[in-house]
């Protein structure tokens, strides 16, 4: 493993907390920045021509560990920046169906996911959401995601890629190399989960799509809707009025979570037929 001595640090945090690369600040201690794992002030080393623009610690023994933590959070400011990412075909996608490029509404650094039925937490790396179901993404620079990890993900049943940067740590990257790694490079990535891909495995049954997946309920003085997404969670909506949310929300709760980007729930799909029944019991399905 590489240490700070032998990995080039490219990329540092500002006064202002955001990630920098070193092209970007002022030469010298003028730069302002720290090192993103042990908080050292760093020097940026981008006055010359003949050696390579880095950081390099200041007053201390570069520590194993800054380049990589420096090269992941940078990656991680990517995503959250830019908002979309290249995704591969899952299996079982139609033929010559080989990526698409997903647009996400918000995202999450560092995002806390409980499941009620196991009562495991996961940290995500990145939590993006969007129309249909959110995608948990983890960027693998030192460490790929294991398996422990990797069945909670798929417990939760959420889609769930892994960016791999792994044999690039001390690379002298610049923002357009990165960002075309993280975003696009469908090399460097794999589906960690994929509904989609475990029902064709499996060969799970799927119903059949003239099937109704979608419930309306009268609750309160308002219409509750419930609707299946594609990877089998299901969202509940309904327009404000207190009665409908305090008989909503605790049905919801602990089953899934609030999507505060487009105020409604997401059921995890293990409690789809609990979640039906309860609203029944409310109100009358039509």
């Amino acid at each position: 493993m590489k240490t700070c001595q032998q990995a080039a640090m490219t990329f540092a945090v500002s006064s202002d907390g955001r990630v920098v690369h070193v092209d970007d600040v002022s030469n010298g201690t003028q730069c302002g920045c720290i090192c993103t794992n042990c908080r050292t002030v760093l020097i940026a080393k981008n006055g010359g021509h003949e050696r390579a623009h880095h950081f390099a610690h200041h007053g201390s023994t570069d520590i194993t560990g800054c380049a990589e933590t420096a090269l992941h959070l940078a990656a991680k400011q990517i995503v959250s920046d830019y908002k979309r990412l290249a995704l591969p075909a899952v299996l079982g996608a139609p033929e010559g169906e080989e990526t698409r490029i997903t647009a996400f509404n918000q995202v999450s650094l560092e995002y806390t996911l409980h499941n009620p039925v196991t009562q495991h937490w996961i940290v995500a790396d990145c939590f993006a959401t969007c129309s249909t179901d959110p995608l948990i993404i983890e960027i693998a620079v030192r460490h790929r995601v294991d398996e422990f990890k990797a069945a909670k993900i798929r417990d939760l049943k959420l889609p769930a890629i892994e960016i791999d940067l792994s044999d690039q740590i001390g690379k002298l990257w610049t923002w357009d190399d990165l960002e075309n790694a993280v975003l696009f490079d469908l090399n460097r990535r794999q589906w960690i989960y994929s509904p989609q891909s475990s029902a064709v495995a499996l060969k799970t049954e799927v119903a059949p799509m003239s099937e109704v997946h979608e419930w309306k309920f009268a609750i309160g003085a308002t219409w509750v809707w419930v609707k299946e997404l594609p990877f089998g969670n299901v969202r509940v909506f309904h327009r404000f009025d207190d009665q409908a949310r305090r008989i909503v929300e605790p049905i919801c709760r602990n089953r899934g979570y609030w999507n505060s980007q487009y105020k409604n729930w997401i059921v995890f799909d293990h409690f789809k037929l609990e979640l039906l029944q309860q609203l029944s019991s409310q109100a009358t399905r039509l």
